[in-house]
């Protein structure tokens, strides 16, 4: 019998039987409330979900994706097999559990997956590094603050990113946080019998190269950007740098209000938080995309700011060169006295670098209204969905 339907023998049987049993119970669960403030302090065990993920333009499916955790080697599968739904995307976690069941964080990962644009399977079996547990088990004790809600709130998810060639990326996620842990894990390129893999499409492909090729037209726009770039392998390399600078947000009118507890931010390297989060990033990625909401004159406004891929990495490089690596930076946004002018720039040391190309979208909703409907105040992107902001990588 081939290594790939042991692995699944072994660690599904046993977990499907589980499932089965909890959804049954689950008809005599009441609704999964917050569990707040449940796992604090010195708890080495934890109500998590594990899944997987990958970028939008470079789908994968998994033959098996196992998180193994405790003294007795118990393996917590992924059932989903198809990701491409973005970096560090905890939104394919499927939690069948109990949520009062708890389980000490994983200690090892075990990989099998097909890169569907690469037409290449690859592997791993190791420990999540020592350090790289420790860190898990340090945020998992502390939680986060949500600023929205003012609650203090748990990690539920731990992520394992399967990028092109065999790099894979472990975030922890939380309604309202995410804190990529790991950025260097790495599989290795293996062989396996198509049959063995996925034995359903066997039959109808023959050949893991059909296959591949047909399923590529399972995603809008995957097969035209394989055509049109290719697989940029060094690219989450770029988006894993990390700076050494803070983001101001300010605006000409002296009279304006922000809203800190709405403002957030997500960098390349699938970090994202809010500003009220009493746990701040010292170190950052490179910003995607920064939200805020400021009071000003009976108005709120509304702002999505999406930096652009390209030049957000130029300027990065160009203003953090050899000689300025360590100095501290600012990236700043200025909010003009009418709130229809926005000069970006990150200073660092005596030099500004212009960040002229960002989408910026403003809803704009005069406070005490009536009406929940919010009018466009400014767009600069209303040629192009949101979802076409996206990076390349994501």
């Amino acid at each position: 019998m081939s290594e790939l339907i042991l692995q699944n023998n072994n660690y599904l049987k046993g977990r499907i039987a589980i499932i089965i049993g909890l959804m049954l119970n689950a008809l005599t669960l009441v609704s999964c409330n917050k569990i707040n403030n449940m796992f604090k302090g010195n708890n080495t065990k934890f109500h998590w979900t594990p899944t997987v993920a990958a970028p939008r333009n470079y789908p994968v499916e998994t033959g098996y994706a196992v998180f193994i955790y405790g003294d007795k080697n118990v393996g917590y599968p992924v059932m989903e097999t198809r990701f491409a739904r973005g970096i560090g995307d905890p939104l394919s976690a499927e939690d069948y559990d109990d949520p009062g069941r708890v389980y000490e964080l994983p200690k090892r990962i075990r990989v099998l997956w097909l890169s569907i644009t690469e037409q290449k399977y690859y592997k791993a079996d190791i420990e999540i590094p020592a350090e790289v547990q420790d860190s898990m088990l340090h945020l998992f004790q502390k939680g986060f603050y949500y600023p929205i809600d003012k609650t203090s709130e748990e990690y539920k998810t731990i992520v394992l990113t399967l990028l092109p060639g065999g790099k894979m990326w472990l975030t922890v996620a939380g309604a309202g946080k995410r804190t990529l842990v790991c950025d260097n894990l790495k599989a290795t390129e293996t062989h396996v019998d198509f049959k063995d893999f996925n034995k359903e499409a066997y039959e109808c492909f023959s050949t893991m190269q059909k296959y591949c090729a047909a399923a590529l037209g399972d995603y809008d726009g995957v097969k035209e950007n394989l055509e049109e770039v290719g697989i940029p392998f060094d690219l989450w390399d770029v988006y894993k740098e990390r700076f050494n600078y803070t983001i101001k947000i300010d605006f000409e009118n002296n009279k304006t209000e922000l809203d800190s507890a709405y403002t957030s931010y997500e960098f390349t390297n699938t970090d994202f938080l809010y500003d009220g989060d009493k746990s701040p990033l010292s170190m950052k990625a490179r910003p995607f995309h920064i939200g805020f909401i400021w009071l000003v004159d009976h108005y709120k406004y509304t702002g999505e700011f999406y930096f652009d891929e390209e030049e957000v990495i130029n300027v990065f490089r160009e203003a953090f060169n050899q000689k300025h690596r360590k100095e501290k930076g600012i990236l700043h946004i200025h909010i003009s006295k009418y709130n229809n002018r926005f000069d970006l720039s990150l200073n660092v040391g005596k030099d500004e670098y212009k960040l002229k190309h960002t989408n910026i979208y403003v809803l704009k909703r005069r406070i005490g209204s009536t009406s929940t409907k919010e009018e466009v105040f400014y767009d600069n992107c209303r040629d192009v969905d949101t979802d076409e902001l996206n990076f390349l990588g994501f």
